[in-house]
């Protein structure tokens, strides 16, 4: 399965702001503060020890910060099975009638 791109830049700005934390303050001695702002607009990627220090720098830890995505691709993984059981169902469904179809039209005619 391919794990869905979250913004975390996104949710680390709301958070950040939130916090009264500026840019500047919290990019310091870390990455550049155009680097943080692409970042956090989703423009550009972001090294995870980078990350690491910038949630320290809100004071976040990194569990506090990933819980709401676990119960999302909890969610996800969910949905992705109802879905994945539903298309075999109706393979199975396609599959028997074709091979009814099959046996129909090759059945043997008794004289």
């Amino acid at each position: 399965m391919v794990y869905q791109s979250y913004n975390f830049g996104s949710k680390f700005k709301e958070l950040r702001r939130s916090k009264g934390i500026s840019i500047e303050k919290v990019a310091k001695d870390i990455t550049s503060k155009s680097h943080l702002s692409n970042w956090e607009n989703g423009k550009a990627t972001l090294d995870i020890t980078v990350f690491v220090k910038l949630l320290s720098g809100i004071n976040i830890q990194p569990a506090e910060f990933f819980k709401d995505y676990e119960v999302y691709e909890l969610h996800a993984y969910t949905d992705n099975i109802v879905e994945m059981y539903a298309n075999l169902g109706a393979l199975a469904f396609l599959i028997a009638a074709c091979y009814m179809t099959y046996c129909w039209d090759h059945r043997s005619n008794p004289n």
